[in-house]
């Protein structure tokens, strides 16, 4: 007679890495773990805190509260732009602004324009025009308005009033419209009271200075601008 025999089968026990480590030393890596992770998310809510701030404390529009007269102007640009029997044959157009602003200049010195603080002490200008013989209609002042093809080409400068298109367009106005098209100005402006030809320039957190010359235009950072030329900043009131 054959005898059969039972197999029995062992299972090793399922280790636990938690019973690897003693029971204090197990409690002290999981508040440590903890404590790092929280200062990871610390760190990151205080970078984006920062960025957002930087970034808020540089944008003009809001900073002047003009949205409202922007899309005004933007509105009339575009109504000029459909009646003119050549632009509006035209496809993406884009617009772009160079501002007048203001300050009352006895508010600011020489440090307030080395360090960007006269910023926040600007205000936006405004003009009437007509829009027929009879009505007139107020608009955000512009030093410039700078209306280009999808691919950044110049083809008119305008006003509220009407459009401008010359036989050939200066160097300036050519070059004033590449920097916007190619994102390299956020903002753009010229100040009451400095000389002519110059132009304040917001890109980011950055301001620096545009100089018109007889070959385009030259840029200059803030800082280093008033350093070396602050008198020809303001060439009617130094002497």
């Amino acid at each position: 007679m054959l005898s059969t025999k039972k197999s029995t089968s062992y299972s090793s026990p399922t280790r636990n890495e938690d019973t690897l480590l003693p029971k204090r030393n197990r409690q002290g890596y999981k508040v440590y773990i903890s404590t790092i992770m929280r200062i990871i998310i610390l760190l990151a809510l205080l970078i984006c805190t920062c960025s957002y701030a930087q970034e808020k404390s540089l944008n003009m529009v809001d900073a002047l509260n003009i949205k409202k007269d922007i899309r005004s102007l933007d509105k009339r640009i575009l109504h000029l732009v459909k009646k003119h029997p050549k632009l509006s044959k035209e496809k993406g157009i884009q617009i772009f602004y160079a501002f007048i602003l203001s300050t009352e200049e006895n508010k600011t010195s020489e440090e307030d324009y080395r360090s960007g603080k006269f910023l926040y002490t600007l205000s936006p200008s405004y003009r009437k025009f007509y829009q027929n013989f009879l009505y007139r209609k107020k608009y955000i002042n512009t030093m410039a308005i700078y209306i280009a093809d999808s691919i950044g080409n110049l083809l008119a400068t305008a006003s509220p009033r009407f459009i401008h298109i010359p036989h050939i367009h200066g160097v300036t106005d050519i070059e004033m419209t590449k920097m916007f098209h190619r994102k390299e100005v956020d903002f753009v402006f010229y100040k009451n009271l400095t000389s002519l030809g110059t132009l304040f320039a917001i890109k980011g957190n950055d301001v620096f200075i545009i100089e018109e010359s007889g070959e385009g235009i030259k840029e200059y950072k803030l800082d280093e601008y008033v350093d070396c030329c602050y008198n020809k900043l303001f060439p009617f009131f130094m002497q």
